[in-house]
């Protein structure tokens, strides 16, 4: 049976039983940031499962194109490894909302399998979910399966969700049983076994709840049926080949590699998988394009790169040497514009995009080749420099996942924990450096004669010449008074920020004239601009200037960068020598320090780290400022910085016998003048990478005397000594414990002896309704009487109160009807009335509406819907 026929097959047999048939979606998700691809046949009806939309049809069946390579649901890298696994795929697939459920839903899976497909139901099994004991039955008892042809298995085999947070529910598969020839030949092969003997085929979703993103499974309005079956498995099994890459359709795209590369399909594993990975991202690069995704550094473009690449890297493999995989798509096409016809009217797009993507990768990956084989010759063990990796990675473009396959094939591997850490500093980087368009556009004045000479470190005062002015990125012969602008000028005593270290500040000041100066950039070597306001006189360009840093900012952040360096230090005496530097930043009030380390550090260790730095910063140790030949600097253990770039001589700085690290920022003569040092905060920055924020000088000395006024008020407020601080807040904390229970306690009793006040109680056709709306009170106080209420038989109860202008709402079923009608069910429908919503259990749900002033409303609707939802009443 040819696939065409397979898939038009499936979509008339369940029309004629009421379904409707409706086009494929997007690849595109719409309206659903949780989702990068389209993945299932249920994507584009997920509102409808969750109740959020009216929908007209109650039964539908679709062929739906779908991608997983990405997210919860991510098959790219078996692609090409297996017989089964794809990228993009069709899926087929029938739904029922609020309509037949898991019987029918059975009956008509089992009739198409053996007649319409006509398998015997002697190579079927099935698998339930372990406590779905309803489906269970049913394959036993109505379809007839023998019992131990049945399977209950567990959470991760039979209980489907679409992501992390959505639709979900227990699942039943239909599995084939391909024969002995196509199994591992194992003594425990069974259908369980990961071989290709036993194939998954159809998998029947029964949508009962809805999972938030707390984790919480909420039942969702109405019970409904979800199945899929990959439309390339059943097409295998149906056309009796081993492999889904031997069906008419992706065979005839494996022809045209066939005939590009010279090689035939089955000649060794080796080619075999790479065809098998240049048929599957080439239909679904076509795909991506035709719904209007092109390659990109960032997310769903990203994927697509990722795909199109690693097609040209199997090339390589097959000895491909001219870009290709655009012929592929081309083919991919011509099999597949008349059930997609979107392929036809953007098949110039696909092709072009394809192509000039390849052209670009292949000189990267030429490159990258001849590096990565010099450095494998070279490799002592088996694991790959994380450093060479992340170089081929960052300098030269070359894909993390092509050196991950490439080690992999030579039974090889990287530390990808150690790369993450290099590409997370670059990152870093990236963000702390200038746009690339401005970088461009200082270089260009340097290369026009427009430098700085960089003269702060001796000199805090400076006669220059205004070089360059510029006011909105335009540049200016002048600047009026109390205009803004940036200067360059020819000598500065202003220290540009660069190296984590924020930039000076001041004054310039000239022959009738003052400008403040409120920043320092280093955009580039040899080049340092000022942001400037001028406060009287005009600033032009020529002008003699006298430039005058703020010298108590300068020393407070040369007291922050010198206490960087101990702390540095410290951390690697205290913690090990694992810890290296990640990030930072210097300023007047504070530095921020980023560190390698697994956890957090102990009080014990915190406590370590201050008073070793506090013992340096005490006994004074002189610090020492050398230029040095970048080598001889290395060689003698200075410390050099990821984000630091270092021409051939650099600048150290050395504090003796302490720290020797590689720096181009200002410090002080004597550690002795950091006066003291503090740590105020630890946190995560990733994993692996922490954060310390410490102060030091006046800003420590600052915080320690506003600590204390605290630890003051906080003596006279509770009339004990420093020491007795601990143990009384305890004892507040634990007394305010008990007067909040006391109040909770007396409240209830309150509240329980007005209910008949408080509540009203209406009989309808022998059910309690139970209602009122109660201010003041809370969530948990309103759940406490629904408590109360429920141990009553036939009661249905819903109140309210108000908080913040919104409306709260408590709804609760008594045991005995909880099963005829849902807490959930009133509660969504008050939300979809007043403007609200909510969730819980059958028995218990609470939520809310937009106003309170809809709260006398939502509760006169409640007899009207009950009565929706219970028929009967």
């Amino acid at each position: 049976m040819r696939t065409d026929e397979i898939r038009e097959k499936f979509l008339k047999f369940f029309e004629e039983r009421g379904h409707r048939r409706l086009p494929s979606s997007s690849l595109v998700p719409i309206d659903d940031p949780t989702l990068l691809f389209t993945n299932a046949g249920m994507v584009q009806f997920k509102k409808v499962f969750l109740g959020e939309i009216d929908f007209p049809y109650k039964r539908v069946t679709t062929v739906q194109k779908c991608v997983r390579a990405g997210g919860k649901h991510n098959d790219f890298e078996k692609v090409g490894k297996t017989a089964r696994h794809h990228t993009f795929f069709e899926m087929l697939g029938n739904f029922s909302f609020g309509d037949y459920f898991k019987q029918s839903a059975i009956e008509f899976a089992w009739e198409l399998i053996t007649r319409e497909f006509g398998l015997s139901p002697n190579v079927l099994w099935v698998s339930v979910y372990k406590d779905d004991e309803e489906a269970f039955r049913i394959w036993r008892d109505v379809i007839g399966i023998k019992e131990e042809r049945i399977l209950k298995l567990g959470e991760e085999d039979n209980f489907w969700a679409m992501g992390e947070t959505g639709p979900c529910g227990p699942c039943t598969e239909i599995i084939v049983d391909r024969g002995e020839s196509a199994g591992c030949g194992k003594p425990t092969c069974g259908p369980t076994c990961d071989c290709d003997r036993y194939l998954e085929i159809w998998n029947l979703v029964f949508m009962e709840f809805n999972r938030t993103p707390s984790g919480t499974l909420e039942p969702l309005p109405k019970k409904c049926v979800d199945t899929g079956m990959g439309l390339e498995r059943i097409a295998s099994v149906l056309q009796g080949v081993n492999s889904n890459y031997d069906i008419d359709i992706l065979r005839k795209i494996l022809n045209r590699v066939e005939e590009i590369s010279g090689r035939k399909y089955g000649e060794s594993e080796k080619t075999d998988t790479a065809m098998r990975v240049i048929v599957d991202h080439s239909r679904a690069s076509a795909f991506l394009i035709a719904d209007g995704i092109l390659p990109s550094n960032e997310g769903r473009g990203y994927v697509l790169r990722k795909m199109l690449r690693r097609a040209v890297r199997y090339g390589r493999v097959l000895e491909i040497k001219e870009p290709f995989i655009w012929k592929e798509a081309d083919e991919v096409i011509k099999v597949m514009k008349n059930v997609y016809p979107e392929l036809l009217e953007t098949k110039n797009v696909i092709k072009d995009s394809i192509r000039a993507e390849e052209e670009r990768f292949r000189e990267t990956l030429e490159r990258g080749l001849k590096i990565f084989y010099h450095e494998m010759e070279n490799l002592k063990g088996d694991e790959f420099p994380a450093e060479i990796a992340f170089n081929l990675y960052d300098t030269f473009g070359f894909p993390l996942e092509v050196t991950v396959e490439l080690l992999e094939e030579h039974g090889k591997f990287l530390n990808l924990n150690r790369f993450n850490e290099l590409l997370e500093k670059q990152r870093r980087a990236g963000k702390e450096s200038w746009q690339e368009e401005k970088t461009d556009f200082y270089l260009k004045l340097k290369e026009g004669g427009i430098k700085t000479k960089f003269t702060g470190y001796s000199s805090l005062k400076e006669e220059a010449v205004v070089l360059f002015i510029s006011a909105e990125g335009i540049e200016r012969e002048f600047l009026k008074e109390e205009e803004e602008g940036e200067i360059i000028i020819n000598l500065s005593p202003f220290y540009g920020e660069a190296g984590g270290q924020v930039g000076d500040r001041g004054i310039i000041v000239w022959e009738g004239g003052e400008a403040e100066v409120e920043d320092a950039k280093k955009p580039v070597i040899d080049l340092i601009y000022l942001k400037v306001r001028v406060k009287k006189g005009i600033l032009k360009k020529g002008e003699k200037v006298i430039a005058l840093v703020d010298e108590r900012r300068r020393k407070s952040t040369a007291i922050h960068h010198t206490l960087t360096h101990l702390l540095h230090a410290a951390l690697r005496n205290i913690l090990g020598k694992h810890v290296r530097q990640m990030g930072s930043l210097v300023s007047p009030e504070r530095l921020r320090f980023d560190f390698s380390h697994p956890g957090p550090l102990s009080e014990e260790e915190i406590e370590k780290v201050e008073n070793l730095v506090n013992t340096w910063v005490r006994e004074g140790y002189r610090v020492d400022v050398e230029e040095k030949d970048y080598n001889e600097a290395v060689k003698e253990g200075a410390i050099a910085l990821f984000e630091e770039k270092y021409g051939s001589r650099v600048r150290v700085i050395k504090i003796d016998g302490i720290s020797m690290e590689l720096c181009g920022g200002t410090h002080l003569k004597n550690t002795a003048e950091a006066q003291f040092f503090k740590i105020i905060s630890q946190s995560s920055v990733q994993a692996g990478v922490r954060r310390v924020e410490a102060l030091g000088g006046e800003a420590a000395l600052s915080y320690i005397q506003s600590t204390e006024k605290i630890l003051k008020k906080l003596q006279r407020e509770l009339h004990c000594s420093l020491d007795e601080i601990p143990s009384k807040v305890d004892e507040l904390l634990r007394t305010i414990k008990e007067l909040e229970k006391e109040n909770r306690s007396l409240r209830q009793k309150v509240l329980f002896g007005n209910e008949k006040r408080l509540l009203e109680r209406k009989e309808v056709n022998g059910i309690q309704i139970v209602s009122g709306i109660i201010e003041g009170v809370s969530k948990e106080e309103l759940g406490a009487i629904i408590d109360r209420e429920k141990k009553n038989s036939n009661t249905i109860i819903v109140l309210g109160t108000g908080s913040e202008g919104k409306g709260i709402i408590v709804c609760g079923i008594s045991d005995d009807i909880k099963e005829k009608i849902s807490a959930v069910e009133i509660l969504r429908e008050i939300g979809k009335r007043f403007g609200g919503g909510g969730g819980g259990r059958n028995d218990f749900a609470q939520g809310g509406i937009q106003k309170a002033e809809f709260l006398k409303d939502a509760i006169s609707s409640l007899p009207d819907i009950i009565k929706k939802f219970w028929k009967d009443i």
